[in-house]
């Protein structure tokens, strides 16, 4: 099944783990690990064999040397995905890119017209999958859940109030989210 992404929207309604990728995206980079990581795009299919609605990356970056492969969750409470799901989601992301790095190359298209180009060759080569969620995410999952933080996959937590997005956006139908923190915090060794 092809996928030819358009451009990716930064007026949204969301004020959820969207408004938080968009964020992410607009901001152009974060610091991750003292390392500059640039954001390419968003929302990009790898799972080629799937016929319905397909797993999808929600960040992918760049750094001097490899490829970020981001998780993203966001929220304060059990209506997000547990820790674990995440790292089950990225470690597919990773599987599908390495299998299907060839097709997803072919078909050029596989990116978002507004996004960086690049080669999914090269993330199959150099891909390092993370996983990144608020605070109170975290908080909710480790604290009142008590859920382990993954060990094998690195975990980050970003500085951002779930309330966050539903003040920037007030009382209108879009909005273009917005982020102050660039800096993320390693929660694993």
């Amino acid at each position: 099944m092809k996928s030819k992404p358009k451009e990716y929207s930064t007026l949204i309604a969301s004020t959820t783990e969207t408004a938080l990728q968009r964020a992410i995206i607009i901001n152009d980079y974060s610091i991750i690990d003292g390392e500059k990581v640039t954001w390419l795009d968003i929302e990009l299919p790898v799972d080629i064999r799937s016929k319905a609605r397909r797993r999808c990356i929600d960040l992918i970056g760049k750094t001097d040397d490899e490829f970020i492969i981001c998780e993203l969750k966001f929220g304060k409470d059990s209506a997000t995905d547990p820790p674990y799901y995440a790292e089950k989601e990225v470690i597919n992301y990773i599987q599908d890119i390495r299998y299907n790095y060839i097709s997803l190359d072919k078909d050029d298209s596989i990116h978002h017209t507004n996004g960086k180009h690049f080669y999914w060759r090269d993330v199959a080569e150099k891909g390092r999958p993370i996983i990144a969620a608020n605070e109170a995410y975290w908080r909710y999952w480790t604290k009142h859940r008590k859920v382990d933080i993954p060990t094998d996959i690195p975990c980050y937590s970003l500085n951002v109030d779930t309330i966050f997005f539903k003040q920037l956006k007030q009382d209108r139908d879009k909005y273009t989210p917005e982020v102050v923190e660039l800096a993320w915090t390693r929660l694993n060794p």
